[in-house]
């Protein structure tokens, strides 16, 4: 079998930029070398915070932090509406950087106010550490999705280069000023604040510089080289409502992934909520791949769905397989040394949910197939397409996530995240075949015309 690199082989050396003397685009084995490493960094540095608040903190700490994150990810997803993939599929240039970086900062604006609310309204009754938390991780949530946008532009032009070493140095950085801030504090809103110190530095001093590099080194005819933020009324809104679709899905997915966590801080406490937050963050450790493949072939499944139909099944496949083969391993892994690597790397008293990490596990390998299948949705711009699959889910698993999480706790919130992967990938995949069904009848109707067409006059 060839590599998945060689699925499009005239595109997988990189394609020379019209600008002369620049370098060439990456080749698809190399961007997606560069993401796995840049996402394997920062995917240790959060198992490592976690560790940092289990061994010097206790279960309550960590439940607190999992709380927080799991308030500002649906709020994010809201709020970003996905731009990161938008750019980078937008493969016709229709809209500028400028334009997609304005509707960002709006977005992100909208981000820290609608984590404040949830602080205010909604935890009014947990304690003040508890809502101070969420807000500066909504702060912190907001400036990481404006870094994503300039990583976006970097990939967009195949430079997964830039975007992995951006990932390093904020790993770094944030892990930290992370631990520092708990070891003298012992405090998490501490420990929250310096996420928001360390994002802020590395998006300055980083990620704006480097993207402007790659931009001016690799041009498209008329495409605009400026990142001053477009604020034009008309403009944002054609282009709010060309991906809003994608960004209300995305919402609808994170706060799905996170029904369990809400259940669980409801019914039985911050405790139990952070051995069940530490065990789902170990099997998200195990997505990193998962998301490497999907982010280094996003931009050229979009290329070859435009341009090379055959070339775009024929790498579809590959990667479908690709991710099934390493959701199987990962299975297996947790099988055989799952209590051995929860002792390790947490406590020995999270060791007891060893047969719930496999039950996760299984969960991830159906995440896996169907975030290969969401990926492959985005690259053919079927926004809405995805929005109906998670209207679909969502509701299917706030009703399992109900029946179990009450009587089961933490093992009812494993069976529920399960059901839920299972029930997402039985819907994203009838929604992807019937897209590209249609896609393929729309196609045959442009190269045969209608034999029942009228003959017109000569």
């Amino acid at each position: 079998m060839r590599p998945i690199t060689e699925a499009v082989r005239p595109m997988s050396v990189g394609v020379q930029s019209t600008q002369p003397g620049a370098p060439r685009r990456l080749s698809l084995r190399r961007n997606f070398s560069w993401t796995f490493v840049g996402n394997l960094t920062y995917t240790v540095a959060r198992w490592v915070m976690l560790m940092v608040l289990a061994k010097l903190g206790d279960a309550s700490a960590v439940g607190i932090y999992a709380l927080g994150l799991s308030v500002c990810a649906p709020i994010e997803f809201l709020t970003s509406l996905h731009l990161r993939p938008a750019l980078v599929t937008d493969t016709k240039h229709e809209y500028t950087y400028g334009q997609y970086i304005g509707l960002r900062l709006a977005s992100a604006t909208m981000t820290m106010i609608l984590a404040a609310v949830a602080a205010l309204v909604f935890l009014r009754r947990d304690t003040l550490e508890t809502r101070l938390v969420v807000i500066i991780l909504g702060v912190g949530t907001a400036i990481f999705g404006v870094r994503e946008i300039f990583m976006g532009i970097s990939e967009k032009n195949e430079r997964m280069d830039v975007s992995g070493q951006s990932q390093m140095l904020l790993s770094v950085v944030a892990l930290v000023a992370f631990t520092v801030a708990f070891l003298l504090s012992r405090s998490v809103v501490w420990a929250a604040l310096s996420l928001v110190v360390a994002r802020l530095t590395v998006l300055l001093a980083h990620d704006i510089p480097r993207a402007r590099t790659v931009v001016a080194q690799h041009v498209h005819p008329g495409e605009s080289l400026s990142f001053r933020p477009d604020w034009s009324r008309a403009m944002l809104g054609r282009l709010f409502l060309r991906v809003w679709p994608l960004g209300l899905a995305m919402a609808i997915g994170s706060f799905t992934n996170n029904t369990q966590h809400y259940f669980l801080k409801g019914y039985h406490g911050d405790a139990s909520l952070g051995y069940y937050g530490a065990i789902v963050a170990l099997t998200q450790g195990a997505t990193i791949l998962m998301n490497t493949l999907g982010i280094a072939a996003s931009p050229r499944l979009a290329q070859v769905y435009v341009s090379n139909r055959r070339g775009f099944y024929r790498l579809f496949l590959r990667l479908l397989g690709i991710a099934l083969g390493l959701g199987l391993a990962f299975t297996l892994g947790a099988a055989l040394f799952g209590e051995w690597i929860l002792s390790l790397v947490f406590t020995p008293e999270y060791a007891q949910y060893a047969d719930e990490l496999v039950w996760l596990a299984i969960a991830t390998t159906f995440m896996f197939a169907a975030s290969m299948m969401s990926t492959t949705l985005t690259a053919t711009r079927a926004f809405v397409a995805q929005l109906c699959v998670w209207f679909v889910v969502a509701p299917l698993t706030v009703l399992v996530s109900w029946l179990l999480v009450p009587t089961f706790g933490v093992q009812g919130a494993v069976w529920g995240r399960t059901a839920s992967m299972l029930i997402l990938l039985i819907a994203i995949t009838t929604s992807l075949f019937t897209v590209l069904r249609r896609a393929a009848r729309d196609q045959a109707r442009m190269v045969r015309p209608d034999v029942n067409a009228p003959e017109t006059e000569p």
